[in-house]
């Protein structure tokens, strides 16, 4: 979801963010909407293939790269503001990036 509204309604998502709809918001947003779409479509294509091996590695590598940055960006956005969604964020994408390096790190 959020990747087809930061491509398509980049100006309202800026709004709401309270962001500058005329600045270098609505380009980054829809950056970051295409970046949400192509993992979209990376993992719905990929969903039917097993995760671990040779053909599933990108996918883990790809998603473990997202949650592990994401974990510390998201993690200094929720020590900034002090807010609570920021950190449920933090400690989902945090399960993730576990999850990810788990499979990414174990043995075959």
């Amino acid at each position: 979801m959020a990747g087809v509204l930061f491509t398509f309604l980049p100006e309202e998502v800026a709004g709401r963010l309270h962001a500058n709809p005329d600045g270098a918001a609505v380009p980054i947003y829809q950056l970051l909407g295409a970046v949400y779409l192509g993992f979209a479509g990376l993992n719905w294509l990929s969903r039917r293939s097993k995760i671990g091996g040779m053909y599933g590695r990108p996918v883990v590598v790809a998603n473990f790269a997202h949650a592990f940055v994401a974990v510390f960006a998201v993690g200094r956005l929720a020590r900034l503001s002090g807010m609570t969604i920021p950190w449920m964020a933090t400690v989902v994408y945090g399960i993730f990036a576990a999850t990810f390096a788990f499979r990414l790190f174990r043995k075959a």
